[in-house]
């Protein structure tokens, strides 16, 4: 059905109920950070950074991938860790995975 993908987040949202503003602002905030590190070097410099913080599946594409807005998270808890790693947020890197995977789930 074409359109049918406008619906998908309000939907999520209505999901997640009183979580959804909480849970939609740790996303902003983490792809914000790497896309913020992506703008001031490049996608391949930044797929080898994440390679030395630990990703296994750091490239180029997953690394635009992982930037979109169309995409909720790494599949992978240690791509996940290495970009907490990189945007400053180690230190939340499960909260946030949890927070992603709870979006993940209402969609």
């Amino acid at each position: 059905m074409t359109g049918s993908g406008d619906y998908i987040l309000p939907i999520a949202d209505w999901l997640l109920g009183t979580e959804a503003a909480r849970l939609g602002s740790r996303q902003r905030e983490w792809k914000s950070q790497l896309r913020t590190i992506v703008s001031q070097s490049s996608s391949l410099q930044v797929s080898l950074q994440l390679l030395d913080l630990g990703s296994n599946r750091a490239n180029e594409t997953n690394v635009r991938n992982w930037t979109s807005s169309r995409n909720i998270k790494t599949h992978d808890p240690q791509d996940f860790a290495a970009i907490m790693k990189l945007v400053g947020l180690a230190d939340h890197a499960e909260e946030y995975w949890n927070a992603m995977a709870r979006i993940s789930q209402a969609l």
